[in-house]
């Protein structure tokens, strides 16, 4: 029986992905909770930032020889 470290560190950044997706949406949930007006601008910024991120893990399934790819 082996340790298969590959295989657990090509797991790690989708863990990490994952992370932060859960952490903006309990962010998101919490400023919804609090304020509305604030929830609303958060949700604009995230939106922005992970526009990006989204890019890159849906290009990849549309084009299979697209170089942005995200694991």
């Amino acid at each position: 029986m082996a340790w298969q470290i590959p295989s657990i560190i090509s797991v790690l950044p989708l863990l990490i992905q994952s992370a932060v997706i859960l952490f903006l949406v309990g962010l998101l949930l919490l400023l919804h909770s609090l304020h509305h007006t604030v929830a609303l601008a958060f949700i604009i910024v995230a939106s922005i930032g992970m526009a990006p991120f989204i890019v890159t893990v849906i290009l990849p399934v549309i084009f299979p020889g697209c170089p942005y790819k995200s694991p």
